[in-house]
């Protein structure tokens, strides 16, 4: 056996396994983006549902004082 036949026995499984940890890497973070996106509008929903009426343009990133009077409103028909 030469010596460019066993390297490129040597670099065969370790390219392999260098691609197979790449495309576990990439399926991850293309996973976690996706994780992300679809929790966004939810989490908007619950920061918008407990701002005040004059806070939702805050930009806060937790509003300063949760309050539940929206669902409040909401269910006794407060309007």
């Amino acid at each position: 056996m030469s010596a460019t036949t066993a390297g490129r026995r040597l670099a065969s499984p370790r390219r392999y396994r260098i691609r197979r940890y790449l495309t576990e890497a990439t399926c991850l973070a293309f996973g976690l983006v996706l994780l992300v996106w679809s929790l966004a509008p939810i989490y908007n929903i619950i920061v918008i549902s407990l701002e005040g009426h004059d806070d939702v343009f805050s930009g806060a990133v937790w509003p300063p004082h949760p309050s539940l009077h929206s669902f409040v409103v909401v269910f006794t028909q407060g309007f």
